[in-house]
């Protein structure tokens, strides 16, 4: 029944619906196919249909052009090349699976993951980084990022948009941390010397900078990096 119910899925999501329409036309048959995919425990019934509803700003996403409203962030989350912040409730590869699986495009995102014990944020590519990811079979999807993204250490040089540095720097004021040691901590900025061991990662690291700089001076005024 179930691997039944996950071929119908797949078989709308290839004719392009996004999984919230693939959803709601199968619970309307009776088919429950998303409350367990059988990976790593991941239940997309965490996202409700009403996801991506206004009413869910603040509480689910966090948009970048409303960041300076927000008193709280999440402490687990995916930011998107447009900075908006997705709210991560348990692994990151659910998350990403419920946005892509929606329509969401992942290019160039970012997971980053607070430790309130040690004050650090860490932050590395998202799924997708590089490239989407051409895949309907929700199982297959989830096996390819996890051999790509999560079987090795990579090291990822992450080039910022002004959107995401900007949500890096509110992130930093709400975990009340120090933005430029939120920068130079993380490898794939390449914003500390530990991280710049050729050219092109000085290169990264130095437009890195520039582009927070930027960032702050665009969308804040308390605040400016001169690198």
């Amino acid at each position: 029944m179930q691997q039944g119910a996950n071929e119908e899925l797949k078989r709308l999501l290839i004719e392009g619906k996004s999984l919230i329409e693939a959803r709601k036309i199968l619970k309307s048959q009776g088919i429950d196919a998303t409350s367990n995919i059988g990976f790593l425990s991941i239940n997309l019934d965490h996202y409700a249909d009403d996801y991506f509803s206004p009413e869910k700003e603040g509480e689910e996403y966090f948009t970048a052009a409303k960041l300076n409203n927000y008193s709280r962030l999440p402490s687990v989350g995916i930011i998107l090349n447009s900075g908006t912040i997705f709210k991560a409730r348990s692994f990151h590869i659910e998350l990403a699976c419920w946005l892509k699986l929606n329509g969401v495009n992942l290019k160039n995102s970012l997971r980053y993951v607070y430790f309130p014990d040690s004050k650090r944020m860490s932050f590395v590519e998202g799924y997708d980084f590089c490239e989407e990811t051409d895949e309907n079979d929700v199982l297959k999807l989830l096996d390819k990022w996890n051999d790509f993204y999560d079987g090795e250490l990579l090291d990822y040089d992450l080039p910022l948009t002004e959107p995401q540095a900007y949500a890096i720097c509110k992130l930093a004021d709400v975990f009340k941390l120090d933005r430029n040691s939120v920068f130079e901590y993380n490898e794939g900025f390449r914003m500390s010397e530990v991280w710049q061991d050729d050219h092109e990662k000085r290169k990264i690291g130095r437009d890195n900078w520039k582009t927070v700089d930027y960032a702050l001076k665009k969308y804040a005024e308390n605040g400016s990096f001169n690198r």
